[in-house]
């Protein structure tokens, strides 16, 4: 959480913004959360957190060259300082006002749910490219703009470099950013005081129990965004909500003060169709106010109709015409890591980055449709996440495909043999292969003419994390070197 500042901010300006006074003027030309990355010249705010308090890191923060300290309490140290109530209270607004409350220039997209927001977040960017505009875009793919961005990134960046991505952006004559946005980010306070054109919810499943304990934590997480929709500073404000879930109903009753766009298979706003498919390419419809449009892609799966509905309604609801939105999708690249097709020897692969129970399901029985031979699975569980969503992967994988491969998935500091007898709980496996490459080399092997293997869990991912070191793995490199060889 470091970033320059678009220019020199004195101490009396900040002051003033803040509503305290200041005693000399000082100049400040960065800001960060975090003392190891003070350097001359930097804010530190010393935020009070739950596991961590950043008072504890103000004498490091001056040593380092910290020119003014904001903080809930004054210092006993030769470094200007400010003192407010509650630093984590002024945060939002204070990084707002440093970068010049640039979200309030830009069309902002959030993204929430567990499966698909990735996907979405593509579709939008490309979409918006397609349609002639100048779009950012953060999220699990990274961090770009096209000729000035392109950088690794976590889901959601944090407020600080998030301002400043705006504010790069909005230099460079662009109109757009569209954000994934975890749950974690939005327990975090990552994205407070955005101000948020759409936001759009895809779905809840379970995913991340080892942080949010249940499902009730979980939503109240996912519906953080459209509190922040509702308080946003812009004046047209649009919530997309996937209709055909549960939890998309409640929420869509409990969102208030702003527009609301539905979408399901039927009985909404906007309903969709699969009308052909095959491994590699699917024909879509999607009914809108007694239109019907359909267009075909390459980004298959019973589950991308609803990616491609919530696109067309954020879309339909930033005012671009229904035709030219439709028109753009056919022209969309495949998702990196998400459905992603190849061949070998007659043989389907998909290597797709499904790695909840609700997303395996997903992704087999869209798969199976599609063939008449047997379906494979290969896949593993994280270590040292969610160890209640194992054995529901493990059940999936049984009920679901015809072969199941387990193995491991970024095991991190856990035994990976402890991982998969957990999976293997509720879970008939035809084989147990710790080696992640080796248990794909088995299943293309034994795979005949006119199987298909999906390979789940990593995706776009060209990592493994064993211990605590990511060290070099893809997926993809497997399966190519294997059809090149």
């Amino acid at each position: 959480m470091f970033a320059e500042l678009p220019r020199k901010y004195s101490l009396k300006e900040i002051a003033n913004f803040l509503k305290t006074e200041s005693r000399q003027d000082v100049s400040v030309s960065s800001v960060t959360v975090d003392s190891r990355k003070v350097k001359k010249g930097s804010l530190f705010i010393a935020l009070q957190g739950v596991e961590q308090d950043g008072h504890e890191y103000i004498s490091q923060a001056v040593e380092n060259g910290a020119s003014l300290i904001i903080s809930q309490k004054k210092i006993a140290l030769n470094c200007e300082n400010l003192v407010v109530a509650d630093t984590r209270d002024i945060f939002p607004e204070l990084i707002n006002f440093l970068f010049s409350n640039s979200s309030e220039k830009l069309k902002v997209i959030g993204v929430t749910g567990t499966n698909g927001k990735t996907t979405v977040n593509w579709l939008l960017y490309n979409a918006l490219e397609i349609l002639g505009k100048k779009v950012l875009r953060a999220g699990t793919l990274g961090i770009y703009a096209k000729n000035i961005i392109d950088k690794d990134s976590l889901t959601t960046p944090d407020l600080i470099e998030l301002q400043s991505l705006f504010n790069e952006a909005i230099n460079n004559g662009f109109e757009y950013a569209v954000l994934e946005v975890s749950s974690h980010a939005l327990d975090q306070g990552r994205v407070e005081g955005v101000n948020f054109d759409s936001a759009i919810y895809t779905n809840l499943t379970q995913d991340h129990f080892d942080y949010h304990e249940n499902f009730k934590n979980y939503y109240e997480a996912k519906k953080k965004l459209f509190t922040l929709l509702e308080s946003s500073k812009k004046k047209n404000k649009t919530a997309v909500i996937n209709n055909d879930c549960l939890y998309g109903k409640q929420l869509c009753e409990e969102v208030t003060g702003v527009e609301k766009i539905t979408y399901a298979l039927d009985g909404s706003d906007i309903n969709g169709e699969i009308i052909k498919q095959s491994i590699d390419s699917f024909v879509y419809k999607i009914s809108y106010k007694d239109k019907q449009y359909e267009f075909s892609s390459h980004i298959v799966g019973d589950y991308n109709l609803y990616n491609f509905m919530s696109v067309f309604a954020c879309l339909v609801s930033l005012g671009f015409k229904e035709e030219d939105i439709i028109n753009t999708f056919s022209k969309i690249p495949l998702v990196p890591g998400r459905a992603e097709p190849y061949n070998y020897n007659g043989v389907g692969v998909i290597i797709d980055y499904a790695h909840t129970p609700d997303a395996l399901i997903n992704v087999l029985k869209s798969v199976k449709a599609m063939t008449q031979k047997n379906l494979w699975v290969v896949f593993g569980c994280g270590g040292d996440r969610d160890k209640t969503k194992r054995a529901l992967m493990g059940k999936a994988a049984s009920e679901n495909a015809d072969r199941v491969v387990v193995t491991s998935d970024n095991p991190r500091t856990e035994n990976p043999l402890s991982i998969i007898n957990d999976i293997l709980n509720d879970c008939e496996a035809d084989k147990v292969e710790e080696d992640r490459e080796q248990a794909i080399r088995y299943a293309m092997r034994e795979a005949r003419q006119g199987d298909v293997i999906v390979i789940a869990g990593k995706g776009h991912e060209d990592y493994q994390e064993i211990g605590t070191e990511k060290v070099a793995y893809s997926d993809q490199n497997v399966v190519n070197s294997l059809i090149n060889s």
